[in-house]
């Protein structure tokens, strides 16, 4: 499979290689694909959360699924770092 890119991705692509932080084009575009692959699941997982929390019910206000759903989030960047 063949992908072009244009603008500044052609730039961002070149730098990320140049500086040594990647081998190659094709490494730089698999570690996009696969940090785009993970954001998904997370919000995948997240989705899951809320729609249980939905499904049970109970007596929170907005501020508390406001606190909730904050102290989730950063759960998941924690993870994702």
């Amino acid at each position: 499979m063949q992908i072009s890119v244009t603008g500044a991705w052609v730039g961002f692509i070149k730098d990320a290689v140049e500086s040594g932080e990647f081998d190659s084009p094709d490494a730089v575009v698999t570690a996009g694909l696969s940090l785009l692959k993970s954001r998904e699941t997370r919000l995948a997982d997240l989705r899951c959360v809320v729609d249980a929390s939905l499904a049970e019910g109970g007596d929170l206000s907005d501020e508390d699924v406001d606190l909730v759903l904050a102290e989730r989030v950063t759960q998941l960047r924690t993870i994702g770092q």
